[in-house]
């Protein structure tokens, strides 16, 4: 039986994303947030520790480190504190604002 490490309730959003990484600019898929970090879909891969600026349209600026690899992206670490659960809450907010809009274009 796995243990579950994170200690922080995820969330599931998906919206797009910028990747900055050094003079790279990368986009993936905001797949997962929580106040100390973000799971991002991604054909791009970053060696672990390596430091990003992560950008989402309503989340904001943010910057992580890739702490996690996966065949399909990668989970980045943020430091826990008042900018990260802001980038978070945005970032779901954001999310729960476009899925309004698509139910209500499909009412119309």
């Amino acid at each position: 039986m796995s243990q579950e490490r994170r200690e922080r309730p995820r969330y599931r959003v998906e919206s797009g994303c910028i990747i900055k990484a050094g003079a790279d600019m990368l986009t993936g898929k905001l797949e997962e947030v929580s106040a100390s970090g973000a799971y991002i879909h991604t054909e791009h891969r970053l060696p672990l520790g390596t430091l990003v600026s992560l950008q989402h349209p309503t989340g904001g600026n943010i910057l992580a480190s890739v702490v996690r690899l996966t065949s399909q992206g990668f989970g980045v670490a943020f430091d826990l504190g008042e900018p990260s659960v802001t980038f978070a809450l945005r970032a779901i907010a954001g999310d729960m604002t476009a899925c309004l809009l698509e139910d209500n274009d499909l009412m119309v």
